[in-house]
């Protein structure tokens, strides 16, 4: 269970002194990398995150800066941002955006049951595969990849900066870098996206 003397292992009078420093900066930067968060909910951490800048900038100046992709995942998190206005994990359902962490996350709709089909969508790394479960699943997947249990549907696509332009967003989300194609391969996600749509 959790300490609540020491949250995390780290002691409350040492939270206390870093917290008494971060008010006290003149420029504050929180840095994390998003590729390291990997347990359960770590998205809500990041979110927490913001949350601390937010409230430190309301008596000094504070910037986060993400250090890891993890894979298009600061690139995601930034379109989803821009799109929707929320971090992810977002339904559509009403026919507007809702955020809703604890309730769109992956992991408990599917270990649940709740979710009708898994798609997993991974352009960059081939080892990025889906996790185990009975759903049925459709797989947009970098070539090679090779997913534990056979998906219903497998369509390869590209990767970005290598088989079709694109952009990604510099992991310290300061500017978008275009990404030219090195050599023609399969289509992009969204192509695929875009053509699953017109059939719907």
């Amino acid at each position: 269970g959790l300490d609540h003397g020491q949250p995390g292992g780290v002691p409350i009078a040492r939270l206390r002194e870093l917290a008494d420093r971060l008010r006290a900066a003149r420029y504050a930067v929180i840095a994390w990398d998003a590729g390291r968060l990997d347990f359960p909910h770590a998205d809500l951490a990041v979110e927490a995150i913001c949350g601390l800048i937010e409230d430190l900038n309301s008596g000094t100046r504070c910037a986060g800066l993400p250090l890891g992709g993890s894979d298009g995942a600061s690139t995601w998190l930034q379109a989803a941002t821009w799109q929707t206005g929320f971090p992810g994990r977002v339904s559509f359902a009403g026919g507007y955006p809702a955020h809703d962490p604890y309730r769109l996350d992956a992991r408990r709709l599917l270990a649940s049951g709740e979710a009708d089909a898994l798609v997993w969508i991974s352009a960059f790394d081939a080892g990025l595969v889906p996790p185990p479960t009975d759903c049925p699943t459709v797989v947009l997947g970098r070539n090679g990849m090779t997913p534990e249990r056979e998906p219903e549907v497998l369509v390869p696509v590209g990767t970005p900066g290598l088989d079709h332009t694109g952009h990604a967003f510099r992991f310290d989300g300061v500017a978008t870098l275009p990404l030219a194609a090195l050599r023609t391969g399969p289509a992009a996600v969204a192509e695929v996206l875009e053509r699953i749509e017109r059939v719907v």
